[in-house]
C-alpha cells in the first residue's frame, strides 16, 4: 500500500500543477488585461463616414453577430464627431459632440439630469468633459454634467483627447438624425471588452486567426467597417502568462523525486516479506523465469495501481481548482491529462524499475552510485547551459534542475549511509549501549534506512528550498519596487503632458512631504553617450537629483549592487557627488517686467531663460523696444509661486539667440531646393544692467560667458559685470550666452559622476568623456555601482543643480526636472502613522490626478497580489509543509519496519539482559542516526538548490525580467533554525513512535521467523 499511495502522489502532483498552472494564466492574463488602458484592452469596430438609417442597421447586425467570436459578446455603440466650433467665430474654441446607446449605463450624474429627448431639431446632451457652450444654432441643449462609469465609453480610438471638451447624447441613432450636423463628419463605433478566458481556451494563435477572419469579414461586407484589436499587447500578456507558469515545473518535478523516493521506501518496507515469499516459491520448484514473472507481474500491478489511483486523485484536484476559480472541469482537466502524460509515464516507469530495484537488494547499490553520477552531470550541465529568463531565448530545461539536485542528493545520501552508519559505530561510546546496538544494527542491514536517508535529504532540501525560494521571490517584489520607486512615491509625466513640479506645485509638494528639507527631490534626466572605440558609442543615461537623496533610496544594497557602508555606501557617495558652489545665474530682485537696455536694436530673435531655486525653468521671448538712444529688450517675467505661496526669486542663467522665422525660412528653402548656402546672420551689440520694474541688478554680468559648444559663433567681451559684449555669427540655428559659466562639466572641471562598472571602465586615470548634444562633457567617477534605481543599462549620476546647468549651456531650457521622488512621513505608531495616510490620500486626488503618480507600497502590493505571485507563494508553502509530513512519515515507516523486521533480534537482546526500554531507544537512534545524516545534507542542498535557482532561473514572482537580479533570502542564522526545528521534530516523531513500541510480554511473531 505504502508504495501505491506513493506512486499515486507522485503522477497527482504533474496532473495538479498543469492545473494549477493553467488556472494561473488564466487569473494572469485576466488580471493584466485590467490594469491595461480600456483602449487597449477592447476590439473597436469603427466606421468613418455619414450612414443612413438602413444602413446603420444592416451594420449593427453584422458587428454584433462577428464581434462574439473574439471578444465579450456585449457590445457599446457610439458615435464621435469631429471637433466643432462652439460660436463659429475666430478663436471661439471647440468642442466634441458624441453619442452612445443606454447612455445611463454608461455615465453617472454629478449635476442636473440625464439627456432624454432628441429630436432633428433639438437634442438634450450632457457635458462629459470641460465646459462647452454650443451655438444655439445647432439645437444642443445641454441639461447636465456626468462622468464616464464605463471605461468602454469614449476610449481608445473613439477617445477625443485630454482637455477637449465633450458633450454626449443618449442614442447613436437619435443623436446622428440632428439636423444641424447632417454634413459633419463623425465615426459610429462599436466596443467590446477582450475575453481572457475566451483567448485562453480556443489558445492564442486560435484567437489571432479568428479575429483576421473577423475583420476580413467585416471588412468585405461592410464596405468600410475597421477592426481594431490589441492582438501585440494580448501576445506579449500570454507569453508572460505562460512564461510565469513554467516556475511551477520546479515545483513538479522536485514533488516526483521527491515522491518517487517515498515508493522506494515503501519498497523496501516490503521487501523483506518479498524475500521471504520468494524464497518459500523455491523450495516449492520455482524457476528463475517463474520467478522473475512473478516479480514484474508484482512490480506492475502495483505500478498501475499507483498510476489510476494518481490520475484520480489528480482529477479530482483538477475539478476542485476548476470549481474555484470558474474554469471548465472537462476541457481543464484534459489539457492538464495532455501535459502531464510524459512526465506522468516516465514516472510510472522510472517508479517500476526502482521498486525493482529495490527487491532485488544488491543490484539497488550499483543503480544508486550510477544515476547519482547521472544526475549530479545533468544538473551541472543545466547550470552552465544558462538561465531561464523572460524571453524565448532562455532554457526551458533548466526548470529539471531542482528535480536533479534533489535526485542527486537523496541518492548520494543512500549511497554514504552505510559508511556513514559505519563510523557511528566506531565514534560512539561504549557506555550508550542503545545507540550502538541500534547503529549497528542498521549498519548490516543497509537498505531500508539508506533508502530513508534519501527520502529525509531530499524532503528536507525540498522544504528548505521552497520555503527559501519563497523568501527569495518575496524579497524581490520589495527590491524591484524600490528599484521603480526608489523613495516613497515617484511623480513623472501623466497624460496631460504637465511636468510634476508645474502641475503640482511646491507648496503641495511641501504640504503632503510634511514640510521635512530634503523630502522633495527633483530628477533631471538627459540622454548622453560614451565612445567606446574610434567609431562606436554606447548610450548612457544621466541622471541629475540632489546627492542626499541617495541616503533615503530604499534597499540601498539590493537596488545597487553596493553594500550599506564603505567607499560605495551612500552616505560615502553623497561626499563624494556633492559640488560645492554651483552658479545659481543673475539672481532678480522679485518683480513683473524685465528690461535689458542694449546700444543698438537687436536684428535676431532674443529669449531669456530663468529658473527658480526649486529647479522649475521658464523661457519667456525678449522683446525689441525703444528707439534712438533708449533700445532694450523687454519681457514679461513669469508668475512663479514658492512653498509659502509668495512669488520666487528668480534667476536669469541664459539668454538664446536665433535667427528670425522668416529669414531662417528663407535660408532653409535656399539649402533643400537649390543647394545653396547664404551668409550667416552676423552682428555686434552690448548688453547694459537688467532691470526689474526699474530696479537695476548690479554685476549681473560677472559670470557671463559663452555657452558650451559655441565655438565659432558668438564671442562674449567686456564682461565686466555692469555690461556684455556680444559678436555673433549664427552659423548654426541658435548660439547661447551661459550665465552660470565656470561651472562643473567644463575644461578642467569635470563633472563628478556615479557610473556603472562598464562605462566606468572606459575612463582614463579616473575620468570619462560624455557626449551631450553633440558637446563633448568631461566627467570624474567617483564612485561605480552596479546598477541604479530607475536605470536600464549603462548610467551616470550627477548632482542635480550642476547636471542642469550643464544641460542648459548647451540646450537652454532642457535642465529642468521631469520627474519628482518624494519622501513621505514615516508609517510608525502614533501622529507619523496619521500623516503618512493622509499624505496617500492627498496623493490619489486633485492636482496630482495631472501626472502619473507612482507609489512604492502600491507596486510592491501589486507585485505580491499578483495571480502568478499568489499561486507560486501558495504552491511553495504547501510544498514545504507536504514535505516536511512525507519525512515523518519516512521516519515512521522506518521505525516501524525496523520493529518488525527485528523482532528476533530485539528477542535475543532482551534475553541477553538489554531491557525494554533500551529496545526502545534502539529503534530512536536508528531513525536519529538517518537523521543526522539527512537533515544537515538536506538543508545545505536546499539553500545552495535556492540561490543556484534565484541566478539561473531569471524569473520574479510576476514573471518579469528580475531589476534588480533575484538574490536568496536565506541567510545562516535562518539555516541554522531550520535545523533545530527540523531536527527535533523529526526526532520527536520518532520517539513517540518507538516509545510506544515494545510494550507487550512476548515479542510478536513474524511470519517465517520465531
Amino acid at each position: 500500500m505504502p508504495v501505491v499511495l506513493g506512486l499515486a502522489v507522485a503522477i497527482a502532483i504533474p496532473v495538479v500543477v498543469s492545473a494549477v498552472g493553467s488556472a494561473t494564466a488564466v487569473s494572469a492574463l485576466r488580471r493584466q488585461l485590467a490594469d491595461l488602458p480600456p483602449g487597449e484592452r477592447s476590439v473597436t469596430v469603427s466606421y468613418n463616414g455619414i450612414l443612413d438609417r438602413a444602413e446603420l442597421a444592416r451594420l449593427d447586425g453584422m458587428v454584433r453577430t462577428a464581434v462574439p467570436r473574439i471578444a465579450a459578446p456585449t457590445i457599446r455603440r457610439q458615435m464621435l464627431f469631429r471637433q466643432i466650433a462652439e460660436g463659429g467665430g475666430a478663436g471661439a474654441g471647440s468642442f466634441v459632440l458624441a453619442g452612445a446607446d443606454d447612455l445611463s449605463g454608461g455615465v453617472r450624474v454629478l449635476s442636473g439630469r440625464l439627456p432624454a429627448a432628441c429630436t432633428p431639431t433639438r437634442c438634450e446632451v450632457a457635458v462629459l468633459a470641460g465646459a462647452p457652450a454650443p451655438p444655439s444654432a445647432l439645437g444642443l441643449v445641454v441639461v447636465g454634467r456626468v462622468e464616464r462609469r464605463d471605461p468602454l465609453l469614449l476610449s481608445g480610438t473613439f477617445d477625443p483627447g485630454p482637455g477637449v471638451p465633450v458633450l454626449i447624447g443618449d442614442g447613436v441613432e437619435r443623436v446622428a438624425a440632428l439636423s444641424s450636423l447632417s454634413s459633419f463628419g463623425r465615426s459610429t463605433g462599436w466596443v467590446s471588452s477582450l475575453d481572457a478566458e475566451r483567448v485562453r481556451r480556443i489558445g492564442l494563435d486560435a484567437w489571432v486567426r479568428e479575429g483576421a477572419a473577423v475583420a476580413e469579414d467585416l471588412w468585405r461586407d461592410g464596405e468600410g467597417l475597421v477592426v481594431t484589436a490589441p492582438v501585440e499587447v494580448v501576445r506579449e500578456q500570454d507569453r508572460r502568462a505562460r512564461l510565469s507558469t513554467q516556475r511551477f515545473g520546479l515545483l513538479g518535478s522536485s514533488m516526483a523525486v521527491l515522491l518517487l523516493a517515498t515508493a522506494v521506501v515503501g519498497g523496501a518496507s516490503v521487501r523483506h516479506d518479498h524475500v521471504a515469499f520468494i524464497a518459500a516459491l523455491r523450495l516449492r520448484g520455482a524457476g528463475n523465469r517463474q520467478v522473475m514473472r512473478l516479480s514484474a507481474v508484482e512490480v506492475s500491478s502495483v505500478t498501475i495501481a499507483g498510476g489510476l489511483l494518481g490520475v484520480a486523485i489528480g482529477a479530482a484536484g483538477v475539478v476542485v481548482i476548476g470549481v474555484r476559480t470558474g474554469l471548465p472541469a472537462g476541457p481543464t482537466l484534459a489539457e492538464a491529462l495532455r501535459s502531464a502524460t510524459p512526465l506522468g509515464l516516465g514516472l510510472l516507469v522510472v517508479g517500476g524499475v526502482l521498486i525493482w530495484l529495490t527487491l532485488r537488494g544488491r543490484p539497488m547499490w550499483s543503480a544508486v552510485g550510477g544515476t547519482a553520477l547521472a544526475t549530479a552531470a545533468g544538473a551541472a550541465l543545466l547550470a552552465v547551459r544558462g538561465g531561464v529568463g523572460t524571453s524565448d531565448g532562455g532554457d526551458p530545461l533548466l526548470t529539471l534542475l531542482p528535480a536533479l539536485v534533489l535526485a542527486s542528493a537523496a541518492l548520494g545520501a543512500g549511497g554514504a549511509w552505510p559508511a556513514f552508519a559505519r563510523l557511528g559505530t566506531r565514534l560512539l561510546p561504549r557506555r550508550a549501549l542503545a545507540a550502538r546496538l541500534g547503529v549497528g544494527a542498521v549498519a548490516g542491514r543497509p537498505l531500508r534506512p539508506a533508502a530513508t536517508a534519501a527520502l529525509l535529504t531530499a524532503a528536507v532540501a525540498a522544504a528548505t528550498f521552497a520555503a527559501s525560494y519563497r523568501a527569495t521571490l518575496e524579497a524581490g517584489a520589495a527590491d524591484q519596487a524600490a528599484y521603480a520607486v526608489p523613495l516613497d512615491a515617484r511623480l513623472v509625466v501623466g497624460r496631460a503632458g504637465q511636468r510634476p513640479q508645474d502641475a503640482v506645485g511646491p507648496a503641495v509638494l511641501r504640504e503632503v512631504t510634511g514640510g521635512r528639507p530634503g523630502a522633495v527631490v527633483p530628477v533631471v534626466r538627459a540622454a548622453a553617450s560614451v565612445r567606446l572605440d574610434a567609431e562606436q558609442g554606447a548610450p548612457v543615461q544621466l541622471i541629475g537629483l540632489s546627492p542626499q537623496a541617495l541616503t533615503r533610496i530604499a534597499r540601498w544594497s539590493a537596488v545597487t549592487g553596493a553594500p550599506p557602508g564603505g567607499v560605495s555606501g551612500p552616505q560615502e557617495l553623497v561626499t563624494r557627488l556633492g559640488v560645492p558652489g554651483v552658479p545659481a545665474g543673475t539672481l532678480l530682485p522679485v518683480g513683473r517686467a524685465l528690461r535689458i537696455p542694449t546700444d543698438v536694436p537687436l536684428e535676431i530673435a532674443a529669449t531669456a531663460h530663468l529658473r527658480s531655486p526649486d529647479g522649475r525653468e521658464r523661457a519667456v521671448p525678449l522683446a525689441v523696444e525703444g528707439s534712438g538712444g533708449s533700445v532694450g529688450l523687454s519681457a514679461r517675467l513669469p508668475d512663479l509661486r514658492d512653498a509659502s505661496g509668495a512669488m520666487t526669486r528668480l534667476a536669469l542663467v541664459a539668454i538664446s539667440l536665433r535667427q528670425p522665422a522668416d529669414s531662417a525660412t528663407v535660408r532653409q528653402h535656399n539649402l533643400g531646393e537649390g543647394g545653396r548656402d547664404r551668409a550667416a546672420p552676423t552682428g555686434a551689440f552690448t548688453l547694459g544692467l537688467p532691470e526689474v520694474d526699474g530696479t537695476p541688478v548690479a554685476g549681473a554680468w560677472t559670470r557671463w560667458a559663452t555657452g558650451a559648444g559655441q565655438s565659432g559663433q558668438v564671442v562674449t567681451t567686456g564682461s565686466s559685470g555692469g555690461s556684455l559684449a556680444v559678436a555673433y555669427r549664427l552659423v548654426n540655428s541658435v548660439v547661447v550666452l551661459d550665465g552660470r559659466a565656470g561651472a562643473p562639466g567644463g575644461p578642467g572641471r569635470p563633472l563628478p559622476v556615479i557610473a556603472d562598472a562598464a562605462t566606468a571602465a572606459t575612463a582614463r586615470d579616473g575620468r570619462i568623456t560624455l557626449t551631450l548634444d553633440a558637446v563633448p562633457l568631461p566627467a570624474q567617477v567617483v564612485g561605480v555601482l552596479d546598477r541604479f534605481p530607475t536605470t536600464a543599462g549603462r548610467f551616470v549620476v550627477a548632482d542635480g543643480d550642476a547636471l542642469a546647468a550643464v544641460i542648459d549651456a548647451r540646450t537652454p531650457g532642457a535642465g529642468q526636472a521631469a520627474e519628482v521622488w518624494l519622501d513621505l512621513p514615516v508609517r510608525s505608531a502614533g501622529p507619523g502613522r496619521q500623516e503618512g495616510q493622509a499624505a496617500r490620500v492627498a496623493l490619489a486626488g486633485a492636482p496630482f490626478d495631472r501626472v502619473e503618480v507612482r507609489l512604492r507600497t502600491a507596486e510592491e502590493s501589486q507585485a505580491r497580489s499578483d495571480p502568478v505571485a499568489r499561486a507560486a507563494s501558495g504552491l511553495l508553502a504547501g510544498t514545504a509543509l507536504a514535505v516536511l509530513v512525507i519525512a515523518a512519515l519516512a521516519l515512521v515507516l522506518l521505525v516501524v519496519g525496523e520493529h518488525r523486521e527485528d523482532a528476533a533480534r530485539s528477542f535475543a537482546w532482551e534475553a541477553d539482559g538489554v531491557t525494554p526500554r533500551q529496545l526502545r531507544a534502539t529503534l530512536w537512534w536508528r531513525a536519529a542516526a538517518v537523521a543526522a545524516l539527512a537533515v544537515p545534507l538536506g538543508i545545505a542542498v536546499g539553500i545552495g538548490l535556492s540561490g543556484a535557482t534565484a541566478r539561473l532561473v531569471a524569473v520574479t514572482a510576476v514573471a518579469g525580467s528580475p531589476q534588480p537580479p533575484l538574490t536568496a533570502a536565506t541567510g545562516v542564522g535562518w539555516a541554522v533554525g531550520l535545523l533545530l526545528a527540523g531536527s527535533a521534530g523529526a526526532l520527536s516523531v520518532a520517539g513517540v513512535i518507538a516509545g510506544s513500541m515494545m510494550r507487550e510480554h512476548f515479542p510478536t511473531r513474524v511470519w517465517g521467523r520465531r
